[in-house]
């Protein structure tokens, strides 16, 4: 466990069998929870019973238990030199942790609306602020307004919006999506974290941020966590069976603490844009 990773207090609330409630906080859309067992620790929103919106393993934080994560490692060696990232949403720190292990030496800007969240993630899973890591709390529409040209140039972006157990509506439009593509660099990957309640519900998500590039999409799908990361870039991405040869180099190299093979055989092409729409 990292030292300066804060340790359990006596437990003061009722918590799920078998897990310790570490944390209560008041944030945005109600209370924020932090809950541990079996030495993994979680962030839930408005219930300790909730959905796990941040996963801590404890023993092995280099080794994100999420999927996503991991098809999101797999992901960023799609882009040849990644230093400029932009995450929307913090939650615990996990994707701050795995692309700090993927792109050594990048800087990351992390937006999160709550404040109670970066106070959390501060206080219990070793998320701190400095040279490599700027926190802002903001909406990410009005930092998307207001920040001008120095929210550009990205080479990640990695849009994770979620209250409690869904992405908002409001943060999947088409106009949304296309401010974060026009926020990358040449050659920059947006992707986007999706797992809604229903496929019903995706695929209109889907298309609209297929719609917005120029080149076809691809995504990574997860179907135990039911998760689908989706990547999008002006650049065209390689075939299936590239990305497969890609992630048996990484891992003979262990590039990282997870084998990404199982995660480039998920790897499938987003449908085509739509030809008659304009796009920039």
């Amino acid at each position: 466990m990292p030292p300066s990773v804060r340790q359990p207090t006596p437990p003061m609330r009722r918590a799920p069998a078998g897990y310790q409630v570490l944390d209560q906080h008041p944030g945005l859309f109600g209370d924020i929870f932090v809950v541990e067992r079996d030495g993994r620790r979680r962030m839930r929103f408005a219930s300790a019973w909730g959905i796990d919106q941040s996963l801590l393993d404890l023993r092995r934080p280099e080794r994100p238990p999420a999927a996503y994560l991991r098809a999101l490692g797999l992901a960023s060696r799609l882009h040849p030199s990644i230093r400029r990232v932009l995450l929307l949403g913090l939650g615990g720190g996990g994707a701050v942790r795995l692309l700090q292990t993927a792109a050594p030496g990048c800087r990351i800007v992390a937006i999160e609306a709550d404040g109670a969240v970066i106070t959390l993630a501060r206080q219990w899973f070793d998320v701190r602020p400095g040279p490599a890591l700027e926190i802002i709390e903001a909406d990410v529409r009005e930092f998307l307004r207001g920040a001008g040209s120095s929210a550009a140039g990205f080479d990640l972006i990695l849009h994770d919006l979620y209250d409690e157990d869904a992405m908002p509506l409001e943060l999947t439009t088409e106009d949304l999506f296309g401010a974060l593509r026009d926020r990358l660099a040449p050659g920059g990957l947006l992707t986007v974290n999706l797992g809604m309640p229903s496929e019903a519900r995706e695929r209109p998500i889907v298309r609209r941020f297929a719609g917005i590039f120029r080149q076809p999409g691809c995504e990574f799908r997860m179907p135990a966590d039911h998760n689908r990361l989706l990547i999008g870039s002006q650049t065209p991405f390689p075939g299936a069976a590239d990305i497969r040869r890609l992630a048996r180099r990484l891992d003979r190299e262990r590039a990282f603490a997870f084998p990404v093979l199982p995660y480039a055989r998920r790897y499938h092409a987003l449908p085509k844009p739509r030809a008659s729409r304009p796009r920039t």
